[in-house]
């Protein structure tokens, strides 16, 4: 190396030869950096035999403590960077992510740190993040790849209460997102239905199927999209630069490794999500990501995964198979950290499975009982919800606001509606267990119910099953009481009388099918409807002893 590029203008101290290479400690890394930015571009210039490969000096700058002893510079920190060395290329300089945090905003005019990636070093326990340093009259084409292993930095949450069930939706999860076409997907479904629990698990146990690193984005503090593309670098553990974009960092960082990538709780930010989305997409073709939300992004590239209740156990099953089920398993889990003697007995099975029933598979609700198991029993429990907000409230400290109560995690679904939309949910409430379009259309009297259903759907406060050829729907109980609770006494009324008026229409329509010799599609259609019958018989009865013009009872013939 010719004479004039060596470092000692930058203030360096050449500690110890390696081989072919040298060792030279800095007091500041700018200077450092400085010192190697300004050997390459010397080297550039330099006149070299033409039997000499012109960019054959690799360089690595690291940051890290030294010991000085008996004139030497000895310590681990020359080690690491001796084995990120051996993985550079000539031409190249390295420098550790510690360097490229003090050194960020103050290289020269034209130098960039680009972010490598993390990768194994030999000899070095944990992963390393490596960057580059590039600088004007660099080589224009790119480097190879490091001769080094790519690292795995798993960044997702830790959990410490127990996974229960699930084990179906996780291998559905991972074909599918071990398909080469599929980058995206999106985990729908109420506030509290397990949907970031599903996701960080899915996550962790597909960790060795990617070469690449694991990544957790939570959204839920973010209340502005602007904040979005910072939140994925900063969860990436990138260096944020005034002047760099972030999105645009993480994106360089995936193309080298491509991993996963975890979005979770997005349905309030959902278009800021679903342009950052797009544009790691585009990028990076082999990224795979999971996006947690109550609403889809609507994205060609996504594919959907409703995220279902727990299981619940059948009516009059053994104390065995009761404590098979998951929904089951889950409330006894939970239980037990709060008590640790509580256990599923013949005394309290079939009462504890009224309760999971009751409260539907809902994961959120399931814990939101157990934590009172100190002061009440599940039969107790069972009695408690008739007023189930009141009831299903957590103690945890460590809770985010919106899942401290079920009434909190309801309402922030409800507040995320336009006007509009909560005025038809609201009207909704009236409707019983499952329901079609036309009753919805009877209810609520507008003319664009189903634009109305496909988009409360889509913000999944209730799902859609095919049935008999026809689409009918279902609300959560504790969504249909929470809706019911946005209406005036007046306008309940009002919608009760439009509900009997269409169920007690079609009750009489059942009776006259049987007369005429069609019992079983009398039977059929009755039974289908019978919950909302029912509920427009006692609306009825109510109103008119309250002296409420409009309604009449009329007792269907047919019955089963």
């Amino acid at each position: 190396m010719p004479a004039d590029c060596l470092p000692q203008a930058h203030g360096g101290h050449e500690t110890r030869e390696l081989g072919d290479g040298f060792i030279v400690a800095f007091e500041h890394a700018t200077d450092a950096v400085a010192a190697a930015v300004e050997s390459q571009r010397r080297l550039l210039g330099a006149g070299w035999p033409d039997h000499v490969p012109m960019l054959s000096v690799r360089m690595a700058v690291l940051t890290g403590e030294v010991e000085l002893s008996q004139g030497d510079y000895r310590g681990l920190a020359l080690n690491e960077a001796s084995r990120m060395l051996a993985a550079g290329h000539g031409g190249q300089v390295l420098c550790s992510e510690v360097t490229a945090r003090l050194v960020r905003d103050r290289v020269g005019e034209g130098i960039e740190l680009v972010d490598l990636g993390v990768y194994r070093l030999r000899d070095i326990d944990q992963p390393r993040r490596i960057f580059q340093v590039s600088f004007p009259a660099m080589r224009e084409e790119p480097f190879p790849a490091l001769r080094a292993e790519p690292g795995h930095i798993v960044s997702l949450p830790t959990v410490v209460t127990n996974f229960i069930g699930r084990e179906d939706e996780i291998e559905h999860l991972h074909t599918l997102l071990m398909e080469p076409g599929c980058q995206l997907v999106t985990l729908t479904g109420p506030g509290g239905s397990g949907k970031t629990r599903l996701a960080i698990e899915t996550a962790r146990r597909l960790t060795d199927d990617f070469r690449g690193a694991v990544w957790f984005v939570a959204l839920e503090q973010i209340i502005d999209a602007a904040l979005i593309d910072g939140a994925v670098a900063d969860a990436m553990q990138l260096p944020r630069s005034g002047h760099a974009d972030p999105l645009a960092q993480a994106a360089e960082v995936l193309a080298r490794q491509p991993g996963l990538v975890v979005l979770d709780n997005a349905e309030h930010v959902v278009g800021g999500v679903a342009a950052a989305v797009r544009t790691l997409i585009s990028k990076v073709p082999d990224l795979k990501l999971i996006v947690t939300s109550r609403r889809r992004l609507n994205l060609q590239a996504e594919r959907e995964f409703v995220v279902p209740p727990l299981a619940l156990p059948e009516p009059d099953l053994s104390t065995v198979a009761v404590a098979e089920c998951p929904s089951v398993q889950l409330f006894v889990d939970r239980a037990q950290a709060v008590r640790a003697d509580s256990q599923i007995t013949d005394a309290n099975a079939a009462d504890i499975a009224e309760l999971c029933r009751h409260l539907e598979g809902m994961p959120l609700a399931l814990e939101l009982a157990a934590a009172h198991v100190n002061v009440l029993t599940p039969s107790q429990m069972v009695a408690q919800l008739a007023d189930r907000f009141a009831f299903l409230v957590g103690r945890r400290r460590d809770a985010s606001a919106r899942h401290r109560t079920l009434r909190a995690t309801i309402e922030w679904s409800y507040r995320l509606l336009p006007p509009e939309l909560q005025t038809v949910l609201a009207q909704l409430s009236v409707l019983r267990a499952d329901w079609d379009v036309s009753a919805a259309q009877a209810v609520c009297e507008r003319g664009d119910i189903r634009a109305a259903l496909e988009d409360l759907q889509e913000h999944s406060l209730f799902r859609s099953a095919e049935a008999a050829g026809v689409m009918r729907f279902h609300m959560l109980e504790s969504i249909r009481e929470f809706a019911d609770g946005e209406l005036s006494a007046a306008e309940r009324t009002r919608l009760r009388v439009r509900h009997a008026a269409f169920f007690l229409g079609l009750a009489e329509d059942c009776a006259r099918r049987a007369d005429e010799g069609r019992e079983t599609e009398a039977f059929d259609a009755l039974a289908t409807d019978l919950a909302n019958i029912r509920a427009a018989m006692d609306h009825a009865d109510a109103a008119g002893g309250a002296g409420e013009p409009g309604m009449a009872c009329t007792t269907p013939r047919s019955n089963r």
